[in-house]
Formats: structure tokens, sequence, C-alpha cells
């Protein structure tokens, strides 16, 4: 099927409206249904690794700011850090608290379009 079948008796001017049209069409239907939100991590001045006498590390302290990128509501469940010291040992810190509390109920917290949240990270 050639492109002039297609389009018909359209002129080249009303071609380029009617594709741009559908591709508009195509993006805004990807931001407000398909796309969710993208919280970013982005680690603050303070990084504390508390290292026991063995080597080990056995605590992690971070000052962190989440930023929300995308467009819709975003919402953290975990966060991880993986620590490697130089004899190759793998630490993993999880953190997965991450509700306020307001008139003692637990509620989860959201961050909206373009939000930016600076959290306090303390694994134990």
């Amino acid at each position: 099927m050639c492109i002039a079948q297609f389009f018909g008796e359209l002129s080249p001017f009303q071609i380029i409206v009617s594709c741009v049209a559908f591709l508009t069409g195509i993006y805004t239907l990807y931001k407000s249904f398909l796309e969710k939100g993208r919280i970013l991590v982005y680690p603050g001045d303070a990084i504390r690794i508390v290292v026991s006498p063995d080597g080990n590390v056995s605590k992690f302290h971070l000052m962190c700011n989440l930023i929300n990128k995308g467009a819709k509501v975003g919402t953290v469940h975990r966060l991880e850090v993986k620590i490697t010291n130089p004899q190759n040992s793998d630490n993993s810190f999880i953190w997965s608290l991450f509700y306020r509390y307001t008139s003692s109920i637990a509620k989860c917290n959201t961050w909206g379009s373009h939000a930016t949240l600076s959290v306090y990270v303390k694994t134990v």
C-alpha cells in the first residue's frame, strides 16, 4: 500500500498536522495513564559507615534526597545499599520503613510530581 493511497486526497499540510496530532495523542496517553512515578535517590553531604572491630560494616547512615522525576505520584517501598569492603566482602543494608506518623496513624510516604524529600537512613 502506497502512502498516497493511505492518506487519499489530503494535502501535505493536512498529512503533517494529522501525524503530529496522532503522535501527541500517543504521548499524552503514555504520560496520563501508563507512566509511573520515577523516584531517584541522590546521596547528600553525609555518608557514615560504622565498622566493627572484625572489619565488617555494622551500621550505615545516609543522608539523601528522594526526588520524583515522573509525572505521577510515586511511593518508595524499599531502599537497599550494598557496600563492598577492600576484602571484596559485600554488606547489604535494607531500609523498608518509609512511613510517617500523623495522629498515631502510619501513612505511606508518597511523592507528587517533581517533589523532593530529604531523608536520613539509619540501619542497625
